[in-house]
């Protein structure tokens, strides 16, 4: 579970700017760079704790501008805590699981199923047979390779192709 410093103030856009300077990739926080910024619905309702939490001091948008694993949104979203982010610990959580589901990024040769399933949108016997192959077969080279994984949706494979690293 997250854990945050829960303020009474809101964050100046100066603030946000600073976080977004110290978690944005070109500030040394790693990402995979050649990965899109996905397109479509992923526009959170606006009772959603991610326009509620982050809409408050900027346009939510602004920290989605590249990919990010678990790790490193976890390490946004307590950035943007400390700096005065206010939420509920439930707030915060739905936060990262709507980021890493829309905006996230997972290494299949490392992550565990939990991770492939928040980011992937698998369903969870999907991402534990891909766990279990790994550990059987050896690392995937390529989404062809992950596809070839029995029990697993390739069509959801392709859908989440933008946020697989190896």
């Amino acid at each position: 579970m997250l854990r945050h410093t829960l303020v009474s103030h809101s964050m100046s856009a100066a603030a946000l700017l600073a976080v977004l300077s110290v978690a944005s990739p070109s500030a040394g926080v790693p990402h995979t760079a050649s990965l899109a910024v996905p397109q479509g619905p992923a526009d959170p309702p606006s009772d959603n704790p991610v326009q509620r939490v982050c809409g408050t001091c900027h346009e939510w948008q602004r920290a989605t501008d590249a990919r990010r694993s678990k790790t490193q949104w976890e390490i946004v979203i307590e950035d943007m805590s400390n700096r005065g982010a206010v939420g509920s610990d439930q707030d915060f959580e739905e936060v990262l699981a709507y980021l890493l589901r829309h905006h996230g990024s997972v290494n299949v040769n490392q992550a565990a199923a939990d991770e492939l399933v928040a980011v992937l949108g698998l369903e969870a016997p999907e991402a534990e047979a891909i766990v279990k192959h790994r550990a059987k077969v050896g690392k995937f080279a390529d989404l062809e390779a992950l596809k070839r994984v029995p029990g697993v949706d390739p069509k959801k494979l392709d859908a989440g192709r933008a946020s697989i690293t190896y």
